[in-house]
């Protein structure tokens, strides 16, 4: 098994690698470091690393009181580690590791992942998973240690008798120490009997060795990771915390964005050059056109929606200074990814009946694509991105829908036959994007500028909070996005199309989440018959599998669930006359607690059982069990269920679920 270098998550997460770092001689002395500076800043201060980002860098908020740690949760998860491994103790309550062999292996952890126990490595998808098996290729690395194979952590756990969720720290690193203690991943016996190193460098190299055969060595790096582990506190905790499911807003962690950092792209320029203009990368079209009217209009637009969010606290940043500026297809993408937005919005109109068929919400997608006048197609084929940009899209059409759009829905956008545009299916500032981007059209017939631009304000407030509310953590401005989790983990789960019952055939990516419900115990899936053919046991491991709600269902029925629901502080029930007032990962009890099911939206994609992307044909997923002789049974797939006859509709808001 080798293990390769792994994607570093970026500035945002405030990590602790750093690339092509030289050694250099001291540059101040600890003493002299300026008052109030972390001992980790101080001690990169002290050796002269250029390439340090300090912890008041981190976007997600300020350190703790007293403490050297950043908020950074996957830095945490280092510190954890590193008391975790100085804490065992042999026999006679003697500690077996010196601080010179944990800082060791912390420094190894970091170069691979980072920290991150669901980190991908570089060049596989997605960046970032709970599950292994969901790799690809499938001979990517993936965890703490990048277990390569990834799908082979799943063996190893198994051989150790480890049964917790293999997304979590504490589990990962059990798994580290038994395999330090047995058979490591290269093959190693007892690789810890031999681990007796007293010189950090000899350190690092021999668990590298033992424990990684790494094909990028890149031992500087390691040790350099390994010197800022020695500073790290001594808490003599055992006890590792699970990451928070609500980090940063909106969980732009995954994607690098900025929180509270909003990019409006109201559409049009004062100069037509469509078709006048090629990107030199993907030879496409990225010329811009005038259309002086639509461009007057959602101009107005774009400047009622700055206002609002800015008195909201949002930064909104422009794709242009004024409603003639000229700026090309590719230079707004641009602006967008150099500031890091957590989201980017694109403004537009088009033929139709304002608030009718035509008004469009489109996300990002994996596999949508544009095509140059060669035949070359430029692919869009970030997963973890379009999920982000799905679930974005889900609030902007709801809150289009509430604001007086009745017809808002995700809709793909042809520009096939039109002269001057790339052939395709999306738009190019969404293909060349970084950042998660929503593009918005409505018919120009009626066109109201202040339903419009209500539906888009309150839609981006809805999948974003704004910065000066970043640092909060469990609470109902985050819910957008955990509801997205839940919804996008739904539609992994169900089967993209509905098929009349019986039914039992599990998805492939939904059998492997029973079988871990079963393995882990204490979580419900349903009758033992047929696991997971249970409208109950699906929605539990919906919501605790995506993070949403680890505790969600308190391991019963419908009923068990709804008493968790109404006791658990994390939901409000939610008045429902249309489908206007539903919001996509809302959950239904029905049948006076006799069913239960999920809303996700219309227009969603969800996936085949390769994996490859699938319309979703409803916008509910749900499971059935019942019926005599099982006539009733249906596997998760898209339900036909009618969310506005259910007996309660529940929204996840956040807060305390202890």
């Amino acid at each position: 098994m080798f293990f390769q270098r792994v994607k570093y998550i970026g500035v945002a997460l405030c990590m602790l690698i750093i690339t092509t770092l030289s050694m250099a001689p001291p540059a101040v002395a600890v003493e002299d470091c300026p008052s109030g500076m972390s001992d980790l800043d101080c001690q990169a201060l002290k050796f002269g690393w250029e390439d340090w980002v300090p912890d008041s860098a981190n976007s997600c908020g300020e350190s703790s009181a007293g403490s050297v740690v950043t908020s950074s949760d996957f830095q945490k998860n280092l510190e954890q580690a590193y008391n975790y491994f100085l804490s065992k103790k042999d026999a006679n309550g003697n500690p077996i590791l010196t601080d010179i062999q944990a800082a060791a292996i912390i420094g190894n952890i970091a170069r691979e992942s980072t920290g991150d126990p669901q980190n991908t490595q570089t060049k596989f998808t997605p960046d970032r998973t709970k599950d292994p098996n969901e790799v690809t290729p499938a001979n990517g690395g993936w965890g703490l240690i990048q277990w390569t194979p990834a799908r082979k952590v799943i063996r190893a756990a198994e051989d150790a008798g480890i049964t917790g969720p293999i997304y979590e720290l504490q589990t990962q690193l059990d798994l580290v120490w038994w395999h330090m203690n047995n058979r490591s991943p290269t093959a190693h016996m007892n690789m810890l009997a031999g681990f007796t190193q007293t010189d950090l460098m000899e350190a690092v190299k021999y668990y590298e060795i033992t424990m990684e055969g790494a094909g990028d060595k890149a031992y500087t790096e390691r040790f350099k990771a390994a010197q800022i582990a020695l500073k790290y506190p001594k808490t003599g905790n055992t006890t590792i915390s699970a990451s928070t499911g609500c980090e940063c807003v909106s969980d732009d962690s995954l994607l690098r964005g900025s929180a509270g950092k909003v990019v409006l792209d109201p559409g049009h320029s004062g100069i037509d050059k469509q078709g006048a203009e090629k990107d030199s990368e993907t030879g496409l079209y990225i010329g811009d056109s005038s259309n002086p009217t639509e461009r007057k209009q959602v101009w107005e637009v774009a400047q009622k929606v700055k206002k609002t969010l800015e008195e909201k606290g949002y930064t909104v940043i422009m794709t242009k200074k004024s409603e003639k500026d000229y700026v090309n297809l590719k230079q707004r993408a641009l602006i967008a990814n150099k500031a890091n937005a957590a989201i980017a919005v694109s403004i537009h109109n088009t033929p139709g009946k304002f608030g009718g068929s035509s008004s469009w919400v489109s996300p990002q997608k994996v596999g949508n694509y544009r095509t140059n006048e060669n035949g070359k197609k430029t692919v869009f084929e970030d997963k973890a991105l379009a999920q982000k940009s799905q679930a974005y899209a889900q609030a902007m059409v709801a809150a289009r829908k509430a604001a007086g759009e009745p017809g808002a829905k995700i809709h793909d956008i042809v520009f096939d036959g039109r002269p001057g545009l790339s052939a395709g299916n999306l738009p190019v500032v969404q293909l060349l994007s970084k950042v998660p981007w929503i593009y918005n059209e409505v018919g120009q017939t009626g066109f109201n500028t202040d339903i419009y631009a209500k539906g888009i304000a309150d839609g981006i407030m809805r999948a974003v909070r704004p910065a000066k509310d970043a640092s909060r953590s469990n609470s109902e401005g985050c819910s957008g996005a955990a509801a997205g989790d839940a919804v996008q983990t739904a539609l992994n789960y169900a089967w993209p199309t509905y098929t009349s019952p019986p039914y039992t055939k599990l998805k492939p990516s939904y059998e492997s989440a029973v079988k871990s419900a079963l393995k882990e115990g204490g979580r419900y899936v349903g009758t033992l018959a047929k696991p997971g053919v249970d409208c109950g046991g699906f929605v539990t491991l919906v919501m605790r599998d995506s993070g949403v709600d680890p505790k969600y269902g308190g391991g019963g029925n419908v009923e068990r669930q709804h008493e968790h629901i109404q006791k658990s502080g994390l939901y409000r029930k939610i008045d429902v006359e249309t489908t206007a007032d539903l919001q996509p990962g809302d959950i239904a009890i029905s049948k006076g607690e006799g069913h239960t099911f999920i809303y996700v939206g219309p227009g969603q994609t969800g996936s085949n059982a390769d994996g490859s992307p699938a319309e979703f044909a409803t916008a509910v997923a749900s499971a059935s069990i019942g019926g005599r002789g099982g006539r009733s049974w249906r596997s998760p797939m898209a339900g036909r269920e009618n969310p506005l006859t259910a007996d309660h509709i529940y929204r996840y808001i956040g807060g305390s679920n202890e």
